[in-house]
């Protein structure tokens, strides 16, 4: 979780900045803008993989396979 802040922070960072004087500048700035989009996309796809399958979380047999999750969004 440390490194997903760390990251996100440092590409925002990097965005704001905006300085792209040089090529190792602008392949920086398109590096954080993956990062930027990567930390958007992944949990708001982990979030639609865990509520599809809400359903499915009433049968132990499938909760079982989801317990690590469910344990992480429970703390």
């Amino acid at each position: 979780m440390l490194c997903y802040f760390d990251l996100t922070f440092f590409a925002v960072m990097k965005l704001v900045e905006g300085n792209t004087s040089t090529e190792l500048r602008k392949m920086a700035e398109i590096a954080s803008w993956v990062i930027f989009v990567l930390s958007v996309v992944i949990p708001l796809f982990i979030m639609f993989v865990v509520c599809r399958r809400f359903e499915v979380m009433k049968i132990k047999q499938a909760k079982a396979a989801f317990n690590t999750v469910v344990l992480k969004l429970d703390k």
